[in-house]
């Protein structure tokens, strides 16, 4: 059979090329709103600085005891500041067989309350406890001052009397009487527990001197004036007499001399035998007149003898 060839198709034209279409120009520009102008500045408030971040983890809770105590306060308490706990923590008190107990956490609370320790408030608490078990006020002032320091020397006060007299005119007297050093014994005058008296010797009188001097006093009331109005006499014909005696020189005298004078040096033949000087003075009472232009009482014809 022969071959037969078939002719291919004829070639189709690609179809004609399509134009793109035409470029739109975009839509005409719109003018933006009009600026509005922003609000007046305001001052803020002062940056506060974050508290430093801390990549410590927190303490479990077995030691939040170890934690408060590194947080609180060093300084003492104050007595309003104690009586103050004693108060706060009095509601949060109950009796047991007849005793105060304070109630669970009720030390906790009030320790985070005043930003104290809790064996503050122990303390504080068990003191008071005491006290009204007692029956005795409530008294939580700070023992502090009557523990700390060097402590009082004691001393015997009661032995002082037994002491003669004659070895308590001075304190090196007393002192050494005592058994203690001059400046405790001082100490102790200025806190009051021994005190100082300047005794002045009295004369001695009998009952026959007492009836003496009464008798001289009722003399000198003018007669005429009794009974009715009695008065003692003026005294202006009365002449008082006055002695003294001096001694004439001291054993021991202070003087105050410049640096290059001389020490003076005194002489006696003994002394236990002091020259000494008398001073015989009389006096009389002035008679008493009224100036008539000042109204004042005005003495006159007295004077020394």
């Amino acid at each position: 059979m022969p071959d037969t060839h078939t002719a291919a198709p004829p070639h189709t034209a690609a179809p004609p090329h399509t134009a793109a279409p035409p470029h739109t120009d975009a839509p005409p520009h719109t003018d933006a709103l009009p600026h509005t102008a922003a609000p007046p500045h305001t001052d803020a408030p002062p940056h506060t600085a974050a508290p430093p971040h801390s990549d410590v983890p927190p303490l479990p809770s077995r030691d939040k005891n170890l934690q408060m105590e590194n947080e609180i306060r060093s300084k003492r308490l104050t007595n309003s500041e104690r009586q103050r706990i004693v108060e706060a923590i009095l509601p949060y008190t109950k009796t047991k067989s007849g005793q105060y107990t304070a109630q669970k956490g009720a030390i906790s609370k009030v320790a985070a309350q005043f930003n104290v320790s809790r064996r503050s408030v122990g303390e504080i608490c068990s003191r008071a406890r005491k006290q009204m078990q007692g029956g005795v006020a409530i008294d939580v002032n700070s023992q502090v001052r009557l523990k700390c320091g060097r402590k009082r020397k004691v001393i015997d006060i009661e032995s002082i009397p037994n002491i003669p007299l004659a070895k308590r005119t001075s304190i090196r007297a007393m002192a050494a009487a005592l058994g203690i050093s001059k400046s405790t014994l001082h100490l102790c005058i200025k806190r009051g527990l021994v005190r100082s008296h300047s005794n002045a010797i009295k004369p001695y009188l009998t009952d026959a001197n007492k009836l003496q001097r009464l008798q001289f006093c009722l003399n000198q009331i003018e007669p005429i004036s009794i009974p009715s109005n009695p008065r003692f006499r003026s005294f202006h014909n009365v002449l008082h007499m006055d002695e003294k005696w001096f001694f004439m020189s001291k054993t021991s005298q202070k003087y105050y001399l410049t640096p290059n004078e001389m020490d003076p040096y005194r002489t006696c033949k003994s002394k236990r035998f002091i020259t000494k000087g008398s001073e015989f003075q009389g006096f009389e009472r002035g008679k008493e007149r009224r100036n008539p232009i000042a109204g004042k009482r005005l003495e006159e014809g007295g004077g020394e003898v």
